[in-house]
């Protein structure tokens, strides 16, 4: 799998998604891409110009690659990659999304998953399934629903690299947070893993999708309130 390092490059830099796409002329959608690391497809040409922006020499600098694949098991078509998955829940939401193609004991206390998750051509068969649980919320007065994540093996945290076991829990949060949401009509907002995915600084991952979302909405509200002032500005020259 191939990441981007942009977002840990622009806030080494001190730059803004908003400035930046203004100055470079370059897409928010691109950067933003590349930020939060939901892309297929790059264009060579936004590529090359981000560099020359950023003073980067060398895409390495920029893109990282983790002989990394992560797969689901489909009943029908077989092993597909999770990640493409993720994305059609995303994109399209869980109402059609058929699930009973991809989770076993559909409807029961701890539906499983089968994931095949391949890390520089060594297999490892993995079957997930979750346990909800509740925590107060002590600064609202209320309970959050959540879930511990439960692995039958977990060999594969040893050979994992960091950014691909971020993406790992992400994609599996999302997944059972859409199941949970469509077969209860409730969305849990946190997810527990395993210590040995848990307890390394490196393996810390946001799991709390809900708060990200927010900060995204946040951002947006500030880059179109800089670009009215900005507007404005130059209204006034």
């Amino acid at each position: 799998m191939i990441f981007s390092k942009l977002a840990t490059i622009m806030e080494e830099k001190g730059i803004k998604p908003y400035p930046l796409s203004r100055e470079s002329k370059l897409s928010r959608t691109f950067i933003d891409s590349l930020m939060s690391n939901d892309f297929e497809r790059l264009s060579s040409k936004s590529l090359n110009t981000l560099c020359h922006y950023l003073g980067i020499t060398s895409l390495n600098d920029l893109l990282i690659f983790e002989p990394v694949e992560i797969y689901i098991n489909n009943k029908k078509e077989g092993h597909i990659e999770l990640e493409k998955i993720v994305y059609e829940l995303r994109s399209k939401g869980n109402i059609d999304f058929d699930f009973s193609l991809y989770v076993n004991d559909l409807n029961i206390d701890k539906p499983k998953i089968e994931l095949l998750i391949e890390i520089e051509k060594i297999k490892y068969y993995v079957d997930v399934t979750y346990k909800l649980i509740q925590e107060e919320d002590k600064f609202h007065d209320s309970v959050l629903l959540g879930f511990e994540v439960i692995f039958n093996d977990l060999s594969f945290s040893e050979n994992i690299p960091v950014n691909s076991l971020k993406h790992l829990k992400g994609w599996i949060f999302h997944f059972f947070a859409s199941y949970i949401g469509k077969t209860f009509d409730t969305y849990p907002i946190f997810a527990r893993y395993p210590n040995e995915l848990e307890n390394d600084d490196k393996y810390q991952v946001q799991s709390n999708i809900s708060i990200s979302e927010e900060l995204k909405k946040i951002s947006e509200k500030q880059d179109a309130y800089f670009e009215l002032l900005i507007r404005y500005l130059d209204s006034k020259k």
